[in-house]
């Protein structure tokens, strides 16, 4: 197996260095199943990287893998979240062995709900109104039925008991916003309505989604495979005879937009955040609390815009003309950088 990913590794750096791209490992931990300690996964192409996915059951396997590639990727991503007892306190294991790549944590279950929200909407467009069943509505499908009541859809939430249902239909009604007027709707496939605009299977691959739930959506529907297999031969063969759209989650959009907010959130914190002493006031950046008259700017390395002039209580003053002059420093200070 390590020759294989060798091989790959090869590979990988043999295509980025010929398209000018960064490589990536991904170790992600997976309850689904597969016969050896890992398993490869084609490789991904977000952003400015060529990105190598692997599965693994255990956190001794992944440390192996880890230490092997430690070097040979510009980053490793490593899952962050303890799904399997076997893999408890991944990424604490992974940082402590990692000496040479750059290293992130990565939280699948969260950017996975933010990919399927995202091809939700991108179908449907408004959801304000719309008519969506979550069958499978564990940690990325609670999540997934979360956003869509925000959204204003009506949801309706399908487990595999009552209890199940009840109690996850409860906890997305309880972190909802007070101000938001939807709700949640605990169900069971014989009390679903008809006109349903969209149908997400979070079932692990268990084929829920059958014919009699098909018949259910609108012709301009669709639905969802969010667990790889929750769709049934027959749901398959269904849709396709009612021309309703059948989709399966794919997770590079989710994953590429989490890479890119764990990435500039190190370079805000590194190189765009700071204090820079001026006379008797400071430039301010990248979300500082300043004093009261402290100039705030979009980069503390070299400014090019100033935002406002703090308040001294995290936010910025509607009237900034007891504190022009300071205004005025930072301007000429700004003019200086253009020269430069």
């Amino acid at each position: 197996m390590i020759t294989k990913l060798n091989n790959q590794v090869n590979l990988i750096k043999k295509e980025a260095l010929a398209r000018n791209l960064k490589t990536a490992l991904s170790i992600t931990v997976t309850t689904h199943p597969f016969k050896d300690k890992w398993k490869i996964f084609p490789c991904r192409e977000f952003e400015k990287f060529l990105c190598l996915p692997i599965g693994v059951k255990s956190d001794i396997v992944a440390v192996e893998l880890i230490k092997f590639s430690d070097g040979k990727f510009d980053v490793i991503f490593v899952d962050v979240e303890n799904k399997l007892k076997s893999c408890k306190n991944l990424f604490k294991k992974a940082f402590s062995v990692v000496k040479k790549s750059k290293i992130y944590p990565v939280k699948g279950n969260d950017f996975s709900a933010d990919a399927a929200f995202a091809i939700v909407y991108t179908q449907l467009g408004t959801l304000s109104g719309k008519k969506i069943c979550v069958i499978g509505a564990g940690n990325i499908g609670s999540k997934v039925g979360l956003k869509l009541v925000e959204s204003g859809a009506k949801v309706f939430i399908i487990n595999s008991t009552q209890h199940s249902t009840n109690r996850v239909t409860n906890a997305i009604n309880s972190l909802k916003p007070v101000e938001c007027t939807y709700k949640a709707i605990a169900t069971t496939k014989k009390d679903l309505p008809y006109g349903l605009d969209c149908i997400i299977g979070f079932t692990r691959g268990i084929p829920v989604i059958s014919k009699d739930l098909v018949l259910l959506i609108k012709k301009n529907g669709f639905i969802l495979d969010g667990g790889s297999g929750t769709i049934s031969l027959d749901g398959i063969k269904e849709a396709k005879k009612k021309q309703v759209k059948v989709l399966r989650l794919d997770i590079r959009m989710g994953f590429a937009s989490y890479v890119n907010l764990m990435i500039n959130s190190e370079k805000l914190i590194s190189k765009i955040t700071g204090i820079k002493k001026i006379t008797d006031f400071n430039i301010i950046a990248g979300g500082i609390i300043g004093n009261l008259g402290d100039v705030v700017v979009d980069d503390i390395s070299k400014p090019k815009k100033i935002f406002g002039v703090s308040d001294g209580k995290g936010g910025l003053l509607d009237d900034q003309i007891s504190h022009k002059k300071n205004v005025k420093i930072v301007h000429e200070i700004i003019k200086a950088n253009k020269k430069e």
